[in-house]
């Protein structure tokens, strides 16, 4: 690249990559997000550090593995490396949309770039990204960072949500009006008011949401008022979920996975316009990554949600990299790579040094010959996944890790999977493979010593703020 190029980095939170059709053959509700793929490069075999945003979102933001920032909980916030500030310390306009406020507070945005707004209403938030986008070239190249969060509970339904449903505060009927039935026109919006709109995926005219006043609650809503013995939670409900003590019935669980694909649909749909806008920008190169933060247990193993175990459906994550110059239209890259190459790899597009060059993915993203080269490794705080393909190791504790001193980690379960035979993780393969998985204990634990850390406490303000959202979010 001639100049240093425009950047566009989006997160679609809890967007499992097997949501997508590029990722799964005969999904079909993804078409913006799958044609990015054909014109760009697609990593299919790439994941994410951990089970749930936070810390997720630490690795993405600075490259250090979750043992190296030390943010895995929402007590600490993260205060080390990132390549926002970096870009903004490096000529770059740096600008930020986020869907949850909490990263304002747990990442610092607002005091490390030019502006980072709050907008948790997905037609507004794409239609901010869009301006930023389109603007015209100017001298200073922009670095975009934009949070999506309708792939999070609650999701998207074309449902009317009853009031005796005990499961309805898992749903947020659409607010947005639709979709387009002309395939001419694909991702087009009717208007916001309009009375009825027509499914993605089944293509059924259904109901508009018929209580305007719905639109003035907050996005995440997250308080069951549906009926039942008393209001709750949807960490409580998910936890009745999780416990076995609410038994779902197959309707409930099929309700819940097509209301999780409709989510995705509903942003691939918003995505449409910003990725139209950004193809035909003039003046500099544009790069557009698009990747999740996690993905989404659907009661595939009897849980629910995330934050809760790093099978496939929660770290194999999507990574979609197109650009303006097209010169890496369509490739599937195999490779296995995780959230650790983000950063490096951004800040080598942007002209800068990360303090781990090699795990860059390259300018072009193909991973450099001679780069580290190395397993992918997921950490939790009661877990810990290394993948050295085709063989997946997940070791959790009966207590949280202390990554400073594993002798005190008692396991609780040992479990080993050939993942490119059985990508579902049902048969596993321990009691027969016990060298193999010594192996890659001792693998394990010879990369996680050396870490530091780079998490500081809160300020009883911040952690009032926060806690207040992740409340909200149902994480607490």
């Amino acid at each position: 690249m001639a100049s240093r190029p425009n950047i566009l980095l989006i997160v679609v939170d809890s967007l499992r990559a097997d949501a997508l059709g590029c990722y799964r053959p005969g999904v079909e509700s993804t078409p913006n997000l799958d044609r990015l793929a054909r014109e760009g490069v697609r990593f299919s075999n790439y994941f994410s550090q951990s089970s749930w945003t936070l810390p997720s979102f630490a690795t993405i933001f600075s490259g250090l593995y979750p043992w190296e920032h030390g943010y895995f909980n929402h007590r600490d916030y993260y205060r080390g490396g990132n390549f926002l500030s970096a870009g903004q310390e490096n000529g770059y306009d740096v600008r930020c949309c986020v869907a949850f406020a909490f990263f304002q507070i747990n990442f610092n945005l607002p005091r490390l770039t030019a502006g980072s707004v709050k907008k948790n209403d997905l037609a507004d938030a794409a239609g901010y990204v869009e301006r930023l986008v389109g603007s015209r070239d100017r001298r200073t190249p922009r670095l975009v960072f934009w949070h999506i969060g309708s792939c999070h509970l609650p999701y998207f339904t074309e449902e009317q949500i009853e009031p005796t449903d005990r499961i309805g505060s898992l749903f947020q009927e659409n607010i947005f009006g639709g979709f387009s039935p002309s395939p001419r026109v694909p991702g087009t919006l009717l208007p916001l008011f309009s009375k009825v709109f027509r499914h993605p995926l089944t293509g059924k005219i259904c109901r508009q949401l018929k209580n305007a006043e719905k639109l003035k609650k907050p996005f995440h809503g997250m308080i069951n008022r549906w009926g039942g013995e008393r209001e709750r939670t949807v960490l409580e409900l998910t936890a009745e979920i999780n416990s076995g003590r609410m038994k779902l019935t197959p309707e409930e669980i099929r309700r819940l996975r097509e209301a999780y694909s409709y989510s995705a649909a509903v942003t691939d749909q918003h995505l449409a316009g910003v990725f139209n806008r950004v193809k035909n920008a003039p003046g500099r190169e544009w790069v557009v990554i698009v990747t999740s933060d996690h993905g989404e247990e659907l009661m595939e193993r009897g849980v629910f949600w995330h934050k809760t175990s790093l099978y496939q459906s929660i770290v194999h994550v999507p990574l979609i990299a197109w650009s303006s110059g097209g010169r890496e239209g369509g490739r599937v890259e195999s490779a296995y790579r995780s959230h650790v190459n983000l950063a490096p790899t951004i800040m080598e597009l942007a002209g800068m040094t990360h303090r781990r060059p090699g795990y860059s993915l390259g300018k072009g993203f193909a991973p450099p010959a001679g780069g580290e080269d190395g397993p992918v490794i997921c950490a939790d705080l009661r877990s810990l996944a290394i993948i050295r393909p085709p063989y997946k190791l997940i070791l959790t504790a009966a207590a949280d890790i202390d990554y400073n001193d594993f002798s005190s980690v008692r396991l609780a379960r040992t479990e080993l999977y050939d993942i490119e035979k059985d990508p579902g993780e049902n048969n596993e393969l321990s009691s027969g493979r016990t060298e193999l998985v010594s192996g890659l204990k001792r693998e394990l634990i010879f990369r996680i010593k050396g870490g530091d850390s780079s998490s500081h406490a809160l300020t009883p303000r911040e952690q009032r703020r926060l806690t207040e959202e992740l409340v909200s979010l149902g994480y607490l």
